[in-house]
């Protein structure tokens, strides 16, 4: 039977979702944390104490790869920088990295199938169909027909995906991926994964920080910025170095960002009014 072409990364997205999901892994789509200066698809964590980071193309391309391998390029470079400038910043690379992508054995050169092994990349890939099964009722469905071979009846469609390649633990994950783990909030499962044009509405440490704001003022009190500062702690806290910091820019965006009124001609005192 012809494949259906998987035309976008949402849709894509949406069975490595059901996929990993089903194989019991907790996702975290968009993630943004200090240990990683790229934002991966998905960040996955098993039993708290497996993670790994997934990324969703509609083909096996190049930049696909370099955009995983970039954990371990990124985190080379941290150790560099760290012995030269005595960098304090943390290093982490989750256990496993994995490509899901359209399959396409055309794709896998053995250029890439080197990089793949030098960069101890995973591949999953993925083919859509008509579903098959005349008495499937809608819903989703999880199939194993082998250990590296899976049928998705998701909707209308049969997603077949297949282990290509098989990710091999990380070098230094076994002393780093917790920092990973540990980074993670709740509020990061929110989102979804796979959208453009910046309608991903992905969580930041920023907006975990004014969402943390927005919710000690939620209860119409007037405060001074000290006292937001001091208020949010129990929530979390802030995402900047320091207090001083904070305080300068979160009387900022709560100004900029309409958060709250300012109460006082003088000092750093903010309420949201009835009307808010």
């Amino acid at each position: 039977m012809k494949n259906i072409p998987i035309k976008t990364e949402a849709e894509l997205a949406e069975i490595a979702e059901v996929f990993f999901t089903s194989q019991n892994w907790k996702l975290y789509p968009e993630v943004v944390i200090d240990l990683f200066g790229g934002r991966p698809d998905f960040v996955g964590v098993k039993n708290q104490s497996l993670c790994q980071a997934v990324e969703c193309k509609l083909s096996l391309s190049y930049p696909l790869i370099e955009q995983l391998a970039r954990w371990q390029i990124d985190a080379e470079s941290r150790r560099e920088w760290k012995k030269k400038h005595h960098f304090k910043g943390e290093i982490a690379v989750p256990h496993l990295l994995v490509a899901f992508t359209v399959w396409n054995s055309k794709s896998l050169t053995n250029m890439k199938k080197l990089l793949l092994n030098q960069y101890r990349i995973g591949v999953y890939g993925v083919s859509k169909y008509p579903i098959r099964r005349s008495s499937f009722d809608g819903g989703t469905n999880v199939l194993v027909a082998h250990e590296n071979y899976w049928t998705i009846e998701h909707g209308e469609y049969e997603y077949e995906i297949r282990m290509i390649v098989a990710p091999k633990l990380q070098i230094g994950s076994r002393q780093s991926a917790h920092k990973i783990i540990n980074s993670l909030k709740e509020d990061m499962c929110c989102t979804k994964s796979g959208l453009q044009g910046g309608k991903a509405d992905y969580m930041t440490p920023f907006k975990r920080t004014m969402n943390r704001v927005r919710k000690v003022l939620s209860d119409g009190q007037e405060r001074h910025i000290d006292r937001i500062i001091q208020d949010i702690k129990p929530l979390g806290g802030h995402h900047y170095r320091a207090d001083n910091v904070a305080k300068s820019s979160i009387c900022k965006f709560i100004d900029k960002f309409e958060i709250a009124e300012r109460s006082r001609d003088v000092g750093p005192w903010f309420v949201i009014t009835k009307q808010k």
